[in-house]
């Protein structure tokens, strides 16, 4: 089970940070990690989505962390997945 918790105060946001930005990612990730586990593929089931209110710009750099954060998950689990290790 998984329990999140925001402590978001400010009323003038509709979404607090963690929902529209940091949840997502670390979706994107857990779900890379998991599909590399099942096979090392080169094109993902499934992509970063994140909220409509995030540009375009900003979603880019993000997608651009991506691979590094799932090569740092996967070494701190212990379960690199990719062919450099052969």
């Amino acid at each position: 089970g998984l329990i999140i918790v925001d402590s978001t105060k400010n009323p003038n946001k509709q979404f607090p940070d963690s929902f529209t930005r940091t949840i997502p990612v670390w979706c994107c990730i857990v779900n890379r990690v998991c599909q590399n586990l099942k096979s090392n593929v080169s094109e993902y089931k499934y992509p970063l989505t994140m909220h409509s209110s995030i540009s375009s710009e900003e979603k880019q750099i993000v997608e651009s962390l991506l691979d590094d954060k799932v090569k740092e998950l996967e070494d701190i689990l212990g379960i690199r997945c990719d062919d450099d290790t052969n």
